[in-house]
C-alpha cells in the first residue's frame, strides 16, 4: 500500500507532536508522584497567593530515598496562612498549587549542603522535605524566625 507524499508531511509532524505531548504530560506526572507533590497537593489544596511572593525559585522535594529538584521553576510566597508553592505553566496539569499551612510544618532549619546553603522543611503528613535554595530559603527562613519571636506558633 503506498501513502501518498502530502499525507506524510501533514501526518508525520502531526504525529511526533502529540507523541511529545503525551510524554511531556506523563514525565509530569509521574515526577508529581514521585516527589511527593501530587500528596501535598490533595492534603493542601492552593489558595490565594501570600504577601511575600518570590518566582523562579529552585527547591528540592525529597520523598523516602528519593531526592527531585525544581531548578527555577516554582513560585514560592508565605504570609500568615502559610508557604504556597505553584510551578511554571509547562508544568501546572500534574502539579497544583500548593498552600501549606504553618501548623502542617514540623520544622524549619537552614542546613548546609555542597552547594551552599538551604532552609529545609519538614512536612510530616504526608511526609516531605522541601529544600528551598537560593534567596528564597533564606528570605523563608527569617520569615519563619520572626514568627516564632513574635509568638505566633509556626
Amino acid at each position: 500500500m503506498h501513502i501518498p507524499t502530502p499525507l506524510l508531511y501533514v501526518f508525520v509532524p502531526l504525529f511526533a507532536v502529540l507523541a511529545l505531548a503525551a510524554l511531556w504530560m506523563g514525565a509530569g506526572s509521574l515526577l508529581a508522584w514521585a516527589s511527593g507533590w501530587r500528596a501535598l497537593a490533595a492534603r493542601y489544596p492552593g489558595g490565594e497567593l501570600q504577601p511575600e511572593t518570590l518566582r523562579s525559585c529552585s527547591l528540592t522535594l525529597a520523598r523516602g530515598p528519593f531526592a527531585f529538584n525544581y531548578n527555577r521553576s516554582v513560585r514560592l510566597s508565605w504570609g500568615p496562612s502559610g508557604l504556597k508553592m505553584e510551578t511554571l505553566s509547562l508544568f501546572c496539569r500534574a502539579h497544583r498549587p500548593v498552600l501549606l499551612p504553618w501548623s502542617a510544618l514540623a520544622g524549619c532549619a537552614r542546613r548546609k549542603t555542597l552547594t551552599g546553603e538551604v532552609t529545609a522543611l519538614r512536612v510530616e503528613e504526608p511526609a516531605v522535605e522541601i529544600l528551598v535554595r537560593g534567596e528564597a530559603g533564606g528570605k523563608l527562613f527569617a520569615f519563619w524566625q520572626s514568627r516564632s519571636r513574635g509568638g505566633a506558633a509556626p
